[in-house]
Parts: C-alpha cells; structure tokens; sequence
C-alpha cells in the first residue's frame, strides 16, 4: 500500500512544473512583446513548436529506453538548470540579448515539457497495479485541469505584482516549481 500512496506524488509534481512553466511563459510573452515585438513573440512560438516537433519524435524513442522516473529526474534537473543559466545571464545582458536568451530558453523547456508530459503518463502503469490505476488516473487529471486554471492566475499575478522585476519573478518561479517536482519525483516508486 505504501508504495501505491507514494504513486500519488507525481500528481503535485506535475501541476507544480506546469503552473511555474505557464506562468513563466505568460510573463516571458509579455515582455518580449513589450520589447521585441509581435514578430519575435511569433518566432518565439515557432522555435518552440519546432523543439515540441522534435521532441515528441525522439520522446518515442526515448521514453521506452530509459526508467521513466530517471527520465522524469533528469528533465526536472535540466529545467531547474536553464532557468539558473538564464537568471546568471539575464544578470549582465541586456537589450535585444535579453530577448535572445528568452527565446533560447523558452525553447529548451519546451522541448523538455514535451518529454516531461508523455514521461509521467507513461509510468503510471508501472507503478500502481489495475484496480490502483483508475482512481489515481483521475485524480491526476482532475488536478492537471486544475493546474491550468490556476497557472495563467500566477503568471498574471506576477506581472500585477511588480513590472521592473516580473521577468527575473518568473524565472525565479519557474525555477521553485521544477525544484520542487523533482524533490517529489524522487518519492515516487520506481
């Protein structure tokens, strides 16, 4: 039983990683539009579209090789580290550089997301046995709908909150969320 209740970690680590990933990318959108432009925001979304594109080709690939809670670690880690390069390079940039750096990592995390998502799906059914997996799939996905509802609250929250540093807030959010999906991850069964 202990090893199914520990199942159950992976459900607020997902919404986690997804409200900080959201609310990053509501703020990150607003500012590039603010500084950059609509045009850069487009080409924001295409490089991004481009990494989902491609990572969900290679996820197929990949999900299946490798312990999908090792995946899920890595991917939590991977996150945590570009949100960290990108609040050391955000630092010192600035002007158009700051908008680069933006569109670099928000098509990095996509391109982890897009791994993240089918990853923690799929080791559902290596964790709970049958009569487990009904309940425990819906209320993961009751509160995945929950954690999108909530996430656009949190990105707007942040912009309200403070202008000059919404960019840095973000980042530092986002940030949290992965840390602490990947304290959970390392609960959850092998």
């Amino acid at each position: 039983m202990v090893r199914y209740s520990r199942a159950y970690y992976l459900i607020p680590a997902t919404a986690l990683s997804r409200i900080g990933t959201v609310a990053y990318t509501i703020v990150v959108t607003w500012y590039i539009s603010q500084n950059a432009g609509q045009q850069m925001v487009g080409v924001m979304n295409a490089l991004s579209g481009a990494g989902i594109f491609l990572a969900s080709i290679l996820g197929f690939v990949v999900i299946d090789r490798f312990k999908k809670k090792s995946l899920l670690i890595f991917y939590d880690i991977f996150n945590s580290l570009c949100c960290l390069c990108a609040l050391i390079l955000l630092s010192s940039a600035r002007g158009e550089f700051i908008v680069y750096i933006l569109i670099i990592l928000s098509a990095l995390m996509s391109l982890a997301a897009t791994a993240y998502s089918p990853t923690s799906r799929a080791i559902i059914p290596e964790i709970l046995g049958h009569r487990e997996f009904e309940k425990y799939n819906s209320t993961y996905s009751m509160v995945g709908e929950l954690s999108r509802a909530v996430s656009p609250l949190v990105g707007t929250m942040i912009l309200m909150q403070n202008f000059a540093n919404a960019l840095e807030l973000s980042i530092i959010v986002n940030l949290v969320s992965f840390i602490l999906s990947l304290v959970l991850t390392f609960m959850v069964p092998a």
